[in-house]
């Protein structure tokens, strides 16, 4: 256990470095990274939250049929697992990537505002997912009632919502790259 928890944290300082050397050697690269990252998340969130609404639909109500296996299990634990992996690749590239922004062209308020939703998200996709582990299947109706509001309603969507924020300020990022590169384009030929 020890030797996966170590290699975990290798990967991940891995790929934070990475991304602070990409932020600072290739920074319209690492802002179209950061962007597509956040773009394929939100994704690839919609897509599990729809396999769970099928997971919910086909078990139907009440306490004893949440433990009850479907076809769609398997597949909504694989892509819950893939989404918290690919929230905390979009969170390690976007922390350095508006560092990098903050510190070439400005923008205090864009920089709090991104990292707010960034942390947010995480918070919420976490959580979201690790509900479904919480304890064994609901034995009564009130453990029922609260496994499906927070792990099937509630979380989901206020991640929903919150990653769609991210995503709007990383495609303002994308934006804001392209404009400063079409305008020095048109500095360079007048």
């Amino acid at each position: 256990m020890t030797g996966l928890v170590l290699t975990l944290t290798l990967l991940c300082v891995s790929v934070v470095v990475g991304a602070i050397i990409l932020a600072v050697r290739y920074p319209s690269t690492a802002v179209r990274l950061a962007a597509l990252l956040v773009r394929v998340l939100l994704i690839a969130w919609c897509v599990q939250c729809a396999v769970g609404i099928g997971v919910q639909m086909m078990q139907g109500p009440g306490p004893d049929a949440v433990a009850t296996d479907t076809v769609l299990h398997y597949p909504h634990r694989v892509l819950g697992h893939g989404v918290v992996m690919l929230t905390w690749l979009a969170w390690a590239m976007f922390l350095p990537m508006s560092i990098e922004r903050l510190l070439r062209v400005g923008g205090v308020l864009r920089l709090f505002v991104g990292w707010f939703f960034t942390w947010l998200s995480l918070l919420f996709v976490l959580a979201s997912s690790f509900t479904g582990y919480l304890g064994g299947p609901p034995t009564n109706d009130m453990q029922y009632v609260r496994f499906r509001v927070l792990h099937t309603m509630g979380l989901p969507l206020i991640a929903l919502l919150l990653l769609g924020c991210w995503f709007a300020v990383a495609r303002r990022y994308r934006i804001d790259l392209e404009r400063d590169a079409l305008q020095a384009k048109t500095e360079v030929f007048a």
